[in-house]
């Protein structure tokens, strides 16, 4: 949405284009007065929608530093904002729309003293599922799940450690309409306490000050302290968010390094086979030098070099295909889990057949040269 209130004209149309009314979700051409309205009533009926739904208001799939500062800049103008913030966590995770605080700037985020931190919606704490999962809860609605009071027998907390298979839980108290952390209590904390010869009746006894980071933290920043403390606990605006283990780390990190990995080793797959049978490409680059889009086209083009029985047209198209997914991990597009699978289960099926693949060897007898 520019200064007049339109959104971008530049951005694909939806099928279905708003007539303006408040009861119609808003699309690109929907102007400010009635988004406003829409998100009103999602505010008013405490409605979730998805971080996908919201962009898609904005005629957007995907989101980026400009997007996002974009439509941040109008949910200031009407004034909203989201928890979670819409920049981090998965695209299909759910966010509720919220008015914007008292202490919150009521005006557009026009300077980077005040725009929320622009941390890549991969790279953020926030993108980890555990650092969000109470982000929305309030004293009203009765604890987080995994959290104690200080004043929790230490019986209970013991129940909810084993039941849960936990290490540790954040320590919380109510504040106004928000939880706010107290401390933790783990076996550690309970540990030391008894070694100290303390009488241990309560959480409060055995209760240790936690390391915390925000929301929107950069979490590659925050790996040492993760690995070295075990976990941290996540606020967002002073509120308490989630908590992240070294466990859920290990689990970010694998969701985020596999498909490189299972990419990669079709890459170089191909490589190898191509050198074997199909030769320098146009400008006479090695198939070692060449992108995976260009592997495709070299394969299309010397198809008739391969002594396979196979569909040409449909092999193009495979790793075509294959070269669009790198391209969107690539640049951390906003991919959804099963496309992400689907893709990742596609390169190894690739990666299995052309190891199946024997490449003539060449002559290693000088004389023969």
């Amino acid at each position: 949405m520019e200064d007049n209130g339109i959104l971008d004209q530049t951005s694909p149309v939806p099928d279905s284009a708003s007539t303006g009314a408040a009861s119609d979700k808003p699309n690109v051409n929907t102007d400010l007065d009635n988004t406003k309205k829409y998100l009103e009533d999602l505010r008013d009926t405490n409605r979730l929608i998805t971080i996908r739904e919201l962009i898609g208001y904005w005629g957007k799939s995907w989101r980026g530093k400009w997007i996002n500062k974009s439509i941040r800049k109008d949910l200031g103008k009407m004034g909203f904002t989201t928890i979670p913030p819409f920049e981090v966590g998965p695209i299909d995770s759910k966010i509720q729309i919220m008015p914007l605080r008292d202490e919150t700037p009521s005006r557009p985020y026009e300077d980077e003293e005040i725009a929320p931190a622009e941390v890549s919606h991969i790279l953020a704490i926030g993108t980890v599922p555990s650092a969000g999962k109470a982000i929305e809860k309030r004293p009203d609605h009765g604890l987080p799940d995994g959290a104690v009071l200080s004043r929790t027998p230490i019986q209970d907390a013991f129940l909810i450690m084993m039941k849960n298979d936990f290490s540790q839980l954040p320590v919380l108290y109510p504040s106004g309409e928000d939880w706010k952390v107290k401390g933790y209590f783990s076996w550690e904390s309970y540990g030391r306490a008894m070694i100290q010869g303390k009488n241990v009746a309560t959480v409060a006894d055995a209760m240790g000050t936690p390391n915390t980071v925000n929301f929107n933290d950069d979490l590659t920043a925050n790996v040492k302290l993760i690995m070295d403390h075990d976990f941290v606990i996540v606020t967002f605006d002073g509120r308490f968010a989630g908590i992240i283990t070294v466990s859920d780390l290990t689990q970010r990190f694998e969701q985020l390094a596999l498909p490189f990995l299972l990419i990669g080793r079709s890459e170089l797959e191909m490589k190898r086979v191509a050198e074997a049978f199909l030769g320098p490409f146009d400008e006479g680059e090695s198939p070692s030098e060449l992108t995976e889009g260009q592997l495709a086209y070299l394969f299309k083009d010397k198809w008739q070099n391969i002594p396979w029985k196979l569909s040409r047209g449909e092999f193009f198209k495979w790793l075509l295909e294959l070269s669009q997914f790198r391209n969107k991990i690539a640049h951390f597009e906003d991919l959804p889990p099963e496309e992400i699978k689907m893709g990742c289960d596609s390169a190894t099926r690739m990666t299995e057949w052309l190891e199946s693949i024997e490449t003539p060897k060449a002559d290693s007898d000088p004389s023969k040269a």
